[in-house]
């Protein structure tokens, strides 16, 4: 079953969200097209906010458009995250975490050094 508004244990959204502000702080220093990640940056977004409309994940992943679209689908058909349609059909009104994308982050939150996570993202 997948989930929308499953709580995380509070420490590990702290560290998401440690882990993405470094992210978006590195830009100040180094150009953006070098540190490109956003499937990752797509990933931490989500397990952040829970879920999310395609126009915010876009800007969220810190690329263009079609590289984050790209992107969203690759880890949809991988179960890392899913979309939600309404009942004409729409696609991707919502985004969210799979439970399998859910339990990767938590499981790789619980194992990583939060010092290390917390510089360098």
């Amino acid at each position: 079953m997948d989930r929308l508004y499953i709580m995380e244990p509070d420490s590990h959204v702290e560290i998401a969200r440690s882990i993405y502000k470094s992210r978006l702080d590195r830009l100040s220093f180094i150009d953006e097209d070098l540190l490109g990640e956003p499937a990752w940056s797509i990933l931490l977004y989500l397990f952040i906010e829970n879920c999310t409309g395609i126009t915010e994940l876009c800007s969220a992943a810190n690329a263009p458009p079609s590289v984050a679209v790209r992107w969203i689908s690759i880890l949809e058909k991988r179960g890392l995250i899913v979309s939600r349609t309404n009942e004409e059909g729409l696609k991707d009104l919502e985004i969210s975490l799979s439970d399998k994308g859910a339990n990767q982050l938590s499981e790789y939150f619980s194992h990583i050094d939060v010092g290390k996570a917390q510089k360098y993202g």
